[in-house]
């Protein structure tokens, strides 16, 4: 268990039945798919998973804060190209705002029986300004949310948001798609 995140894009392709562009844009989904036409139903609507994360609770606070108004709902939300530019242009201010200095990495916690309590850490790479890292894009703990510490994974997050959202800011893309904000946990 845990928060996975997805971020989806959605095509209709309609009126494969008149030919040109719609035509070959339907019959290449049914060769992708190895669905057969349906004369009933001229059109097709495709949605892909686009960008993935597993909890990076700092980008989930982000699309909560930011695209769902606050409220946590694990229902789909609607977001534009603008909105995916602020994040990656968020997590880039980050990035290019901190350094980062020797310290320790949480790697989880055991619990034993007899109320024993063992936190893991390992050498590695921590903010050494949390701050300004905590004010522009904080960390959210929540059940299976992951943790919640200012370190190179937290680093790693931002990277990867990003690598996957930065090909998606395009017009076109959004001429031709529309995206979703979706967590579950």
């Amino acid at each position: 268990m845990g928060l996975d995140m997805y971020l989806k894009a959605e095509k209709y392709v309609g009126g494969w039945d008149k030919g040109g562009k719609e035509r070959a844009e339907y019959d290449q989904i049914l060769a992708m798919t190895g669905l057969k036409r349906c004369d009933d139903a001229p059109s097709a609507t495709v949605r892909v998973t686009v960008a993935y994360w597993r909890k990076a609770n700092a980008i989930h606070k982000w699309f909560v804060d930011n695209v769902q108004g606050g409220e946590e709902n694990c229902e789909e939300s609607d977001v534009s190209r603008g909105q995916l530019a602020e994040l990656v242009n968020l997590c880039k201010s980050v990035l290019d705002s901190v350094e980062t200095v020797e310290g320790r990495v949480s790697e989880g916690t055991s619990y034993y029986p007899d109320g024993r309590v063992e936190k893991h850490t390992r050498a590695g790479d921590v903010i050494a300004q949390v701050g300004i890292a905590a004010a522009a894009l904080p960390t959210t703990g929540g059940f299976f949310f992951g943790k919640t510490d200012y370190d190179e994974d937290y680093l790693a997050d931002l990277r990867d948001t990003i690598k996957q959202l930065e090909p998606l800011l395009s017009e076109e893309f959004h001429k031709e798609f529309s995206v979703y904000y979706q967590a579950s946990w």
